[in-house]
């Protein structure tokens, strides 16, 4: 997966909280593949979580129906031919 690809997401490991991009729906790759911790992520999005550890993961930022979605997991989406 790279820049310009489009990509459907078709899993949802709910490891990331704050992805709302819905299973099935497509988009197109703005950036990325790249790491992120997304312990860090949460907290920013929940501040009441007392996170305790790391988890580094790679993400992707999608263009979806006039939204960008940041860091997503690169894991949940398959990349469709061309």
């Amino acid at each position: 997966m790279r820049k310009g690809d489009l990509v459907e997401r078709v899993r949802d490991f709910g490891e990331s909280a704050y992805n709302e991009m819905i299973v099935g729906s497509f988009g197109i790759v703005l950036k990325g593949p790249y790491e992120k911790n997304i312990t860090d992520i949460l907290h920013n999005n929940k501040p009441w979580l007392d996170i305790k550890f790391n988890q580094l993961k790679r993400v992707i930022d999608i263009l979806s129906e006039d939204q960008v979605y940041k860091y997503c997991l690169v894991d949940e989406y398959e990349r469709l031919k061309k």
